[in-house]
């Protein structure tokens, strides 16, 4: 009898201490996985929260630049620093560029605000007027695509 109380008391005992490490061992995996999930939603919220679209391209020849408006269309406020670091892509069927922002030689980009309220972000609304300094820029068609730093782009077509 005695022996039965101390084998079914170290079963216990060995049971309680076999749970604490197994939810020792899941609980961290859990509450990372959950962060991992939160962020994903974060992510995929600022995205679908920001839309921006080409509204106006013209392009020169005669002095190389290309000068694309763009208008914030979404609910995201894009912070400057972040625009900086957007992706402007310029190509054709024969051709591609990829232009950098503020290069100290073409092909290079600057932007301005065309309508904005001071402030150090795009918001809904405001259109920023992206100057395109190109080497060259000889007559054909052209897709520029300006792609931000979340993914999200938008492109439009012009002639030269």
């Amino acid at each position: 009898m005695a022996r039965e109380v101390i084998t079914t008391s170290l079963l216990v005992i060995a049971s309680i201490i076999a749970t604490i490490a197994l939810i020792n061992a899941v609980f961290p995996s859990l509450a990372q996985m959950a962060s991992s999930f939160t962020s994903l939603a974060n992510n995929l919220n600022e995205r679908v929260e920001t839309n921006v679209d080409i509204i106006f391209v013209i392009a020169s020849s005669s002095t190389d630049t290309v000068n694309i408006w763009i208008k914030n269309i979404g609910s995201n406020k894009i912070p400057n620093t972040l625009i900086e670091k957007s992706d402007l892509f310029i190509y054709s069927s024969s051709m591609y560029l990829h232009v950098p922002y503020n290069d100290s030689s073409p092909p290079t980009w600057t932007y301005s605000f065309e309508n904005g309220d001071g402030d150090d972000y795009w918001e809904n609304g405001e259109t920023i007027n992206i100057t395109v300094q190109l080497s060259s820029l000889p007559a054909g068609e052209y897709t520029a695509n300006f792609i931000l730093y979340n993914g999200v782009s938008t492109k439009d077509t012009f002639s030269v």
